[in-house]
């Protein structure tokens, strides 16, 4: 055993260095690098709300081809709608404003007599309601009352009655409890309407109360101020051309707010910004978001990107040009040809 120990220790502490004898020649040495990393895409977003509201429609799901433009999902529109109604209809109010703001311009003094007539008429209207309310209802109104306050009260007795014998059925198993409900829903409307017919019915056997009379008053107290403004505007020189640029500044403030309530309307419809495909599961329909929050995951097919972390020794050795040969474990053994696109400058 010490003889095989001397032997070997001989062996292992042998300096000699076997070499391969070669003529010399010139040729081209290249090194390779492998590296591993991930595939990406430039393409890859989160299409968010551009406003708070509840997702109603969501019309793609996981693995979905979109196209740029597509919609994607849908927020409630019905408060959008209506803004956008009443946005249109102060518009055209603005713009009659305007109409008749021009129209004084042209026919101011004509417009002046036919606001003093005007409000003439307003206050001869005021002081008929006036004697109407002093003298109180006439034999026909009374009539009329009367019988609305008949009509009431049939339909609560007949209410009443059904939601007796509904509420017996309910209790024998033999009806739904929903026409129950129903019943009682009804029988409440008969007792309400029965309780203002008789309310009615009362004041109109009481005659007009002390604050009506007093209301009428003051209606006619007002109709007479009218006419004292409409006959001082009848004699001052009025600038029409200020009122006409004054309505114009109104049309254009409420075309601004048509358009913002139009822009608020499309931005409720959610679209695909690229073409792609979706990437997760998108979010319900009844969610309730906020502005930014995402819908789903768009991720773009335009072009696909290798990214791997090469050692620091190496990285002074990565310029953008070089060719580099991908392999994708997911795709096979086959493997694609590319160039290096950049090097991150804080690359370590």
């Amino acid at each position: 055993k010490q003889a095989q120990a001397k032997v070997t220790e001989a062996l292992v502490l042998d300096k000699t260095v076997h070499v391969a004898l070669a003529s010399a020649a010139v040729k081209t040495l290249s090194q390779t690098l492998d590296i591993t990393g991930n595939l990406t895409t430039a393409d890859d977003v989160q299409i968010g709300a551009k406003q708070a509201g509840r997702i109603t429609s969501v019309f793609v799901k996981d693995g979905d081809a979109v196209s740029a433009g597509q919609v994607v999902a849908e927020e409630d529109t019905t408060q959008l709608r209506e803004q956008l109604r009443t946005a249109l209809g102060q518009l055209a109010g603005a713009r009659a404003a305007l109409a008749q703001a021009q129209s004084n311009k042209a026919y101011g003094p004509a417009k002046s007599s036919a606001a003093v007539r005007q409000a003439q008429a307003a206050v001869r209207s005021a002081q008929a309601s006036l004697a109407k309310a002093q003298a109180g209802a006439r034999p026909e109104e009374r009539a009329q009352t009367k019988a609305n306050l008949d009509a009431a009260k049939a339909n609560l007795v007949l209410a009443k009655r059904d939601l007796g014998r509904k509420k017996a059925l309910v209790d024998e198993g033999a009806l739904a409890h929903t026409s129950l409900d129903q019943a009682q829903s009804t029988y409440t409307a008969a007792m309400q309407s029965y309780t203002n017919a008789l309310q009615a019915e009362l004041e109109t056997e009481r005659g007009n109360r002390s604050e009506d009379i007093d209301v009428a008053h003051e209606a006619v107290r007002q109709a007479q101020e009218q006419l004292s403004t409409a006959r001082t505007t009848q004699k001052l020189d009025i600038t029409w051309d200020q009122a006409v640029e004054s309505a114009q500044a109104q049309v254009t403030s409420a075309q601004a707010q048509v358009d913002l309530a139009r822009s608020n309307l499309s931005d409720a419809t959610i679209r695909a910004p690229f073409s792609g495909r979706i990437s997760g599961i998108p979010m319900q329909a009844g969610t309730v978001v906020s502005p930014g929050t995402a819908v789903a995951r768009l991720v773009g097919g335009a072009g696909a990107y290798f990214e791997g972390q090469v050692p620091e020794n190496m990285v002074k050795y990565a310029k953008p040009g070089q060719t580099v040969s991908i392999r994708v474990d997911a795709a096979g053994t086959g493997t694609y040809t590319g160039v290096v696109a950049g090097v991150n400058p804080m690359g370590n």
